[in-house]
């Protein structure tokens, strides 16, 4: 067993490796989170937000998103910066219900959220990009 570190004051006992398991999603952790909203302009596809895995597993991943004026916005989970995901669209002007899908990574990949615009006049805003699973493991965010 070795010891791993889970958020800033918790501390548990786990085996590294695969994490195999079947997961039931009711009541399932956050076990990394990057709330902080987003809000380029962009009108091709740009990384937003980004997580790395140090295990192996099927995980829920959940974000908000919203379109500041109008037009349609994208939201897509890449995997080590390939599309991975499916894509998403918004043309609300306040947040959508959480967006969630569940994906499967391996131990060192990157997850990461991308978007863009159809129109430059138009801002997309993200939030609350979330990583769920179980067993706990080690994850890294990397704040762009």
């Amino acid at each position: 067993m070795t010891q791993i570190g889970i958020g800033a004051s918790i501390v548990i006992q786990q085996e590294l490796g695969t994490a195999l398991f079947s997961p039931s999603w009711d009541n399932t952790p956050i076990v990394s989170a990057d709330n902080e909203e987003t809000n380029p302009s962009d009108l091709i596809y740009v990384k937003v937000k980004e997580i790395k895995a140090l295990i192996s597993g099927t995980f829920r991943i959940k974000f908000i998103m919203h379109s500041g004026g109008g037009f349609t916005s994208y939201a897509k989970i890449y995997k080590n910066g390939s599309a991975y995901g499916i894509e998403h669209t918004t043309t609300n002007s306040t947040y959508d219900p959480p967006i969630t899908e569940d994906l499967q990574f391996n131990a060192n990949d990157l997850i990461q959220l991308y978007i863009k615009n159809t129109n430059s006049y138009n801002t997309v805003y993200v939030m609350n990009f979330r990583l769920y699973g179980s067993p706990y493991g080690q994850f890294i965010i990397n704040l762009n």
